[in-house]
């Protein structure tokens, strides 16, 4: 079984303790900008020169009291009259540092600029044959008038969650209330200028989101994978991850098979050619039939013919110890998969090429595989004397990343702050 490790600690303190160019894949979600404060000791020194004799400003959101009419909120069995605790945040008035848990930050511009700052030493360590999964979600720009205008916290049903604080509404004043500050795109845009090559965005569809009060606009049930690497050759192994298709007729035309320009009429009566693509239903074929409908049940990554990956299908699962933000194990096992191997070179971990054979029968093409060779210059070895690549979760959380890696026979390690955490995640896995 290969090994587990979880480093406890603040993430900048502890990533800059690992050797460079030593994780073939990294996958994380980090914490989201505004809508929860997590347990631990979350606040951190941002930002600071070390020649300052730092002088503090303090601001400070004021808590939600439920106050005593109102219902008492249980968590874990403890009675809480406080729905959303009061969260602090403290700027040097000399150098501008900033003391505050990364998501609590005035403005999503510094909470974006804190990322950066942290992925550059993920960056370091991860090697430059690898790839990066960043998950983040969005959030809302709020006022705290009326109803909390449309920047949620967390109350009620995930306030009972283990590990959750609360926290209040993004209060972000570059931006009017109500604006969906569109911190994902923001981030990977950023990252791109700080030297990332920004090589897909992967929607997540959470088919099974938490519902939401607001009545002014849909609720949000997506978020993104951003696929990032530190060069233009990398290790990514389409084939582990190629998907059966479940509806051979409908996705041999989605996957590019027998054309001809077919006339039909469709509801209305109306004769209408459908491009040069053939189809045996009565309309062309659409992109979202590509993206969603085109494999049964939902699982896995959705790629396109040539095994690029187009979209992440997943349905979201908690688990007993309720971690609010756990991801499901099927969500990132395809991202591990075909990011890192167990096949890999015993003296410089590169992971071995898979030797592919083409075969056709009749009209189809199938491919097999025959075998592994070494993209390296040392000397092939048995598989049996070849190792696991390393996987790195900086937010680790609840363990997710490390269970698949677990799975997967590939040696993951994870960084989390909050020992709470770090106990629900050695319950989940075998160190």
């Amino acid at each position: 079984m290969t090994k587990q490790t979880i480093l406890q600690g603040q993430v900048l303190d502890v990533i800059k303790t690992l050797p460079s160019n030593h994780f073939q894949c990294v996958l994380t979600s980090s914490p989201y900008y505004g809508l929860r404060r997590y347990s631990g000791d979350q606040d951190y020194l941002w930002g600071a020169d070390p020649n300052c004799q730092h002088e503090f400003v303090t601001e400070t959101k004021s808590g939600i009291s439920g106050g005593t009419k109102s219902k008492k909120v249980q968590i874990k069995g403890k009675e809480n009259f406080q729905i959303v605790p009061p969260s602090e945040y403290q700027y040097c008035i000399h150098c501008n540092a900033q003391y505050c848990a990364l998501g609590q930050e005035p403005t999503s511009e510094l909470f974006i600029q804190h990322l950066v700052e942290i992925f550059r030493e993920v960056k370091r360590v991860l090697r430059s044959d690898g790839i990066f999964w960043l998950n983040l979600g969005d959030s809302y720009a709020g006022s705290l008038k009326g109803k909390i205008a449309d920047g949620w916290w967390v109350g009620g049903k995930q306030a009972t969650n283990e590990g959750s604080v609360g926290c209040l509404p993004c209060q972000d004043k570059t931006r009017p209330n109500k604006n969906l500050l569109g911190v994902p795109w923001r981030t990977a845009f950023a990252l791109q200028e700080d030297g990332w090559i920004l090589r897909a965005g992967l929607p997540w569809l959470r088919r099974n989101t938490m519902p939401e009060s607001t009545s002014d606009r849909p609720t949000c049930s997506m978020e993104y994978f951003f696929m990032l690497v530190k060069s233009p050759e990398y290790y990514y192994d389409a084939e582990s991850i190629r998907l059966t298709a479940k509806c051979p007729e409908r996705n041999k035309y989605a996957f590019g098979g027998k054309k001809s320009k077919t006339l039909f009429s469709d509801d209305t009566g109306q004769t209408r050619v459908i491009g040069d693509r053939k189809t045996d239903n009565k309309r062309a074929f659409r992109t979202y039939d590509l993206l969603i409908e085109s494999i049964y049940p939902p699982h896995g990554v959705v790629a396109d013919a040539d095994g690029n990956p187009l979209l992440v299908d997943a349905v979201h699962k908690g688990i007993s110890q309720a971690h609010f933000a756990t991801f499901p194990t099927d969500l990132i096992t395809p991202l591990i998969k075909s990011s890192a191997s167990t096949f890999c070179c015993p003296e410089c971990s590169t992971p071995y090429e898979r030797i592919m054979e083409r075969e056709t029968n009749g009209e189809k093409v199938i491919k097999t595989t025959k075998g592994w060779r070494p993209q390296c210059n040392h000397s092939a070895v048995s598989n049996d004397k070849l190792i696991s690549s390393k996987v790195l979760d900086p937010f680790s959380g609840s363990g997710t990343t490390l269970l698949v890696c677990q799975n997967l026979g590939i040696e993951g390690t994870g960084i989390e702050v909050s020992e709470e955490y770090i106990k629900i995640a050695k319950d989940r896995i075998i160190f």
